[in-house]
């Protein structure tokens, strides 16, 4: 009985770990060209309304939603970092109404974008 107890317990510390984890929906765009991950010491810029004047390849759409607002947008760029993108342009954020397991409601914030990468390195400086 003690060590279902203990199970019990673990599977929902896993939970309140893992299920406040972000949920990351990739659309891949293009010829679906594969590429080397973006280094975690190069920016990945965010274009809400504008677009970067430099050419560049579309690689994907990305959506990552999630309960806890500080961790939507890291993930999102960990995704297009992933892929090889340069930037994310058309970026969008907001906040929907969800609910939990539990039947009770909680906010669900999406950030989304497309993931580009540059044609030339110069467009990076």
């Amino acid at each position: 009985m003690r060590i279902r107890a203990n199970l019990v317990i673990a599977s929902l510390t896993l939970c309140a770990v893992g299920c406040a984890l972000p949920t990351v929906t990739v659309t891949p765009l293009g010829a679906g060209a594969r590429y080397g991950a973006t280094p975690d010491n190069v920016p990945i810029p965010l274009f809400a309304t504008l677009r970067p004047e430099c050419a560049y390849d579309e690689l994907a759409t990305i959506t990552a939603e999630g309960p806890m607002e500080d961790k939507v947008l890291p993930a999102l760029i960990a995704e297009a970092r992933a892929m090889g993108a340069h930037a994310i342009v058309g970026y969008t954020q907001g906040t929907r109404a969800g609910s939990s397991s539990s039947g009770s409601s909680s906010d669900v914030h999406v950030r989304n974008g497309t993931a580009v990468r540059f044609r030339s390195a110069d467009c990076m400086k």
